[in-house]
């Protein structure tokens, strides 16, 4: 029997159930496929949330948004995504807070920060807590994309 070390995840037939989605997307080496993954968008701002939630899922992608940041873990929870993309300034919630719960509880999924503004400091602190990316908006569709393909490729190995 193989002993899976995600923690996210339940053996079935000796293959990880939560990454098996993520090797069958296609969305390795830069490939796009008819694969999915799913993905998590938490952000105050509900057109961000549609927006990403729209374009992901034309992608053939299950795409969870959330806009209030304070059910943030407890969603992850429920739904357990493979890559979480949170935004950092949330009204009252800091979505640093919200990226310490998720990485303690769940090492294993990919946490892409996504920013006004670009601080250096902030950088650090979300490094520090195990962020596994930073998105900078206003984005591209085609960076946005490309930085979830990474986090794909690096969930895959």
């Amino acid at each position: 029997m193989i002993d899976c070390q995600c923690k996210n995840c339940t053996l079935n037939n000796n293959i990880c159930q939560w990454s098996l989605p993520i090797r069958q997307a296609g969305l390795l080496a830069g490939r796009q496929g008819g694969g999915m993954i799913k993905l998590m968008v938490i952000d105050d701002e509900k057109g961000i949330c549609d927006f990403v939630h729209d374009f992901f899922k034309r992608r053939g992608h299950k795409v969870v948004t959330l806009t209030t940041p304070q059910k943030a873990i407890e969603a992850v929870d429920e739904e357990m995504p493979q890559i979480v993309l949170l935004d950092i300034m949330m009204g009252p919630v800091n979505g640093l807070d919200i990226l310490k719960s998720i990485k303690e509880k769940y090492k294993k999924i990919k946490v892409v920060m996504v920013t006004v503004a670009d601080d250096p400091e902030t950088r650090k602190k979300a490094m520090e807590l195990g962020a596994d990316g930073f998105v900078t908006k206003p984005f591209t569709t085609q960076y946005l994309e490309s930085v979830v393909a990474a986090k794909v490729e690096e969930i895959s190995r």
